[in-house]
């Protein structure tokens, strides 16, 4: 299951500009000031030229490279990504953190994926084959238990990662104590003209927990989490494209101290014939949904099958808002008693549970249906809501019965 975010547009120079600017860099006397700099022109090089963009990474890694005291395990499991694996692990080799071990799990890839690997002459990489597939959950676990690094970074077959991705998340979770920590992403589609966004999850720790309630919130590849945590918690069958959401849930639920970096350290690549694509929509949607059951029986309490229909459209109705009135109310009360339970439970920041419940229901529903909203509805409203939603309903409501005359 993908994650949810915005994106924005960067600029993204052409190829020789990349490389000349990349260069200069290079020749000066002290890069040491712009290691970040260069490091996210390597990245957008990357995606432009990616023999170019490794090249350049050999050179960074041999500047600024850090042996740090704690080993970092990668995983990174693989099928049929004969295409793309040699350049995702040589994106990892090339880290500037050196004290890794790659464990590649190959899940009986039937193309030239092992082929690729073969080669790659580094006692850094380990490498685990399948005599035949036996689906991605399968091939986390084996992975995980084949980790004896102290922290876990993953990683997707097809995607590339900046030469200091390592080394910052490892930083960043260790300054702050996190039980795991992850980054925004580059997002970019192979073809002519090349396209590329940048992610921009929520950083917000409050908020993070509750955006689980509807998706995915997390950029689970992108991710650096404490070992024995992630072995603790493991992967489950039964939630085909969303056993990345279904992990992080019940990881969440449990460790729950995570951090989200502003930087893009992640180059996720968009594929047409990925497994998310929108062939298997339905399957993932259905997942989706059992992962948010379980989340909110986790955390609060176990939802009616009702709630939890009231609690979907509150996501999927973006698409189509439309609603007739009664819906409109059952979905106030259904907020209430989630803030409710909270005020008991203590699962969820309350304010940022608050701000996102409401904000949902403003945003996705009550503008889109005014033609709704007269003055009966902002009366039977006025229970499940604070003072100032109340002043708003009451206000629309007038326009709304204005409107009609």
């Amino acid at each position: 299951m993908e994650s949810h975010a915005d994106y924005y547009k960067p600029q993204l120079p052409d190829t020789q500009s990349l490389k000349t600017e990349i260069s200069s860099l290079f020749l000066a006397k002290d890069a040491g000031p712009v290691k970040e700099h260069l490091a996210g022109l390597i990245c957008k090089l990357l995606m432009r030229d990616e023999k170019a963009g490794l090249d350049y990474m050999e050179q960074f890694k041999s500047r600024y490279s850090v042996d740090g005291s704690e080993r970092v395990s990668v995983l990174i499991t693989s099928y049929n990504t004969g295409n793309y694996i040699r350049a995702c692990l040589k994106s990892i080799l090339l880290q500037t953190y050196h004290n890794l071990e790659i464990i590649l799990v190959d899940d009986g890839s039937s193309d030239n994926t092992l082929e690729q690997v073969r080669d790659i002459k580094d006692d850094r990489l380990k490498v685990f084959p399948f005599a035949q597939n036996r689906g991605r959950v399968a091939a986390l676990n084996e992975g995980l238990g084949k980790c004896t690094g102290a922290y876990i970074a993953l990683m997707d077959s097809d995607d590339l990662a900046s030469p200091i991705r390592i080394e910052k998340l490892l930083a960043y979770c260790m300054q702050y104590s996190l039980s795991a920590v992850s980054s925004q992403l580059y997002e970019y589609s192979e073809g002519t003209p090349l396209t590329c966004s940048i992610s921009s999850f929520s950083p917000d720790q409050g908020e993070l927990k509750v955006r689980m309630l509807f998706y995915n919130a997390f950029p689970h590849a992108a991710t650096l989490f404490r070992g024995e945590t992630l072995k603790r918690t493991g992967y489950r069958e039964g939630f085909p494209y969303a056993e990345d959401f279904e992990m992080l849930s019940r990881y969440i639920s449990e460790y729950g101290h995570v951090g989200l970096l502003p930087d893009p350290l992640y180059l996720y690549r968009r594929r047409g014939d990925s497994a998310t694509g929108e062939a298997n929509f339905t399957k993932a949607y259905a997942s989706q949904k059992e992962v948010i059951r379980n989340f909110i029986e986790a955390n609060l309490f176990k939802p009616e099958e009702e709630e939890l229909a009231l609690h979907l459209r509150m996501e999927r109705n973006i698409r189509n808002p439309e609603t007739d009135i009664d819906t409109l109310v059952a979905i106030r009360r259904w907020i209430h008693k989630l803030l409710r339970s909270n005020l008991a439970k203590h699962a969820f920041d309350q304010e940022s549970l608050r701000k996102i419940l409401i904000k949902n229901y403003w945003s996705v529903y009550y503008y889109a249906n005014t033609k709704h909203h007269g003055l009966n509805l902002a009366l039977r409203l006025m229970p499940f809501q604070g003072f100032r939603s109340n002043i708003i309903t009451l206000k629309e409501a007038a326009k709304a019965m204005a409107g009609k005359r």
